[in-house]
């Protein structure tokens, strides 16, 4: 499932039954398109997408709607870590266009929201599931920072892929991601 159309059609195009979510959609709607009942749900990149004010509702109808053929949940979102850091660090010093980057301003669908790793763990509770096993994931390849944070002249990108090496390894030694991975079940 996504809200992006680029996305639904890539997996349809590689032969997989893919929905895209509407702005409006709540999940019994989308899931009624299926040609089956889902066992895992998979949300990579989608929540973060949703209005704050329907944050919760709609992640729970889309969890609810699979019904009790679901086993597993894969919720992939941004945390505030290194990138997220560094871009509202320049924002505070009047360089804004990293944080729009991440948040996505001026694209559709918009990033509304970013996460702690609590804060998602309390979203996917809070819709009826427990949590598996959390996955880290530090949501950038050093060569393509420069691209990520928006940089467009080739100084910029060099310095990003300098930036991006050094902040590789800070994730290493840290263990602070950029997004967080999620795997939850149903609670019975």
């Amino acid at each position: 499932m996504d809200t992006s159309r680029v996305s639904v059609e890539g997996l349809e195009a590689s032969g997989f039954e893919a929905l895209r979510i509407a702005e409006d959609e709540a999940g019994a709607g989308a899931l009624s398109r299926l040609s089956f009942r889902p066992r895992v749900a998979m949300l990579l990149d989608v929540v973060e997408h949703f209005p704050p004010d329907r944050l919760l509702a709609r992640f729970r109808s889309i969890v609810e709607a699979c019904g009790p053929e679901l086993e597993i949940v894969a919720v992939k979102v941004p945390v505030a870590g290194f990138l997220y850091g560094a871009a509202a660090a320049l924002c505070r010093a009047g360089i804004s266009q990293p944080l729009r980057q991440l948040y996505q301003a001026g694209t559709w669908p918009p990033h509304f929201n970013y996460f702690t790793r609590r804060s998602a763990t309390l979203l996917l509770e809070s819709a009826g599931l427990s949590i598996v096993e959390r996955v880290g994931d530090r949501d950038f390849e050093p060569a393509l920072l420069g691209q990520r944070i928006g940089a467009s002249r080739p100084i910029a990108r060099a310095l990003a892929r300098l930036g991006g090496e050094a902040l590789r390894a800070a994730v290493s030694v840290t263990g602070r991601y950029d997004s967080v991975t999620l795997l939850a079940s149903p609670r019975r």
